[in-house]
């Protein structure tokens, strides 16, 4: 019964954890009851200012779970078993986990500075904050759990956005289109 948020990435400045623990900590306890939330990352290279917040959090709050690093098909699975993908970003060219949600038919919350924020059309196929902005990262945070079972729409168009910009066939499309241009 509980919301669950997945949170993917190598702990660095640039994928800002650490934006979302100062999150999920302005969160009133009615919300952290009913939420749960899963970060995966390597832990062997890591930004400390990063990674070490996350650490803290995560004995403090037993919602918290590092899930440590996972294989490409682990993460997939947990995409498909979670009700939204954070992808804090301070600055992000192209999360590939939140196309990947996408895909699944699930949530992406992201910063509006990652490159699948081009697509994203906030409350309509998924959801985006300013970067580095913890207040409105939690704001979001409680729109979901409040809603998480209100938003079928918002998942179904933001997997038509995966399917439109994302799918391999659009890639292979493209490239057909890119080889043909040059050769004929």
């Amino acid at each position: 019964g509980k919301v669950c948020f997945l949170t993917a990435g190598t702990y660095s400045r640039v994928k800002a954890q650490d934006v979302l623990v100062e999150a999920i900590r302005k969160l009133p306890r009615e919300y952290l009851v009913r939420a749960e939330f899963y970060f995966c990352g390597n832990e062997q290279m890591v930004d400390e200012s990063v990674f070490l917040p996350v650490e803290k959090l995560s004995k403090e709050y037993e919602n918290v779970i590092l899930l440590h690093q996972l294989s490409r098909q682990e993460t997939l699975k947990w995409m498909e078993q979670c009700d939204c993908l954070i992808a804090p970003s301070r600055i992000d060219p192209m999360p590939t986990v939140a196309a990947e949600v996408m895909m699944k038919g699930n949530l992406c919350l992201c910063t509006d500075v990652c490159g699948v924020a081009h697509y994203i059309e906030d409350g309509r196929n998924g959801f985006t904050v300013p970067p580095e902005d913890a207040d409105a990262l939690a704001e979001k945070i409680t729109y979901i759990i409040d809603n998480n079972t209100r938003l079928d729409a918002v998942r179904e168009a933001g997997r038509a956005v995966y399917e439109k910009y994302f799918a391999m066939a659009v890639f292979e499309e493209r490239i057909v289109e890119l080889a043909e241009g040059y050769m004929g």
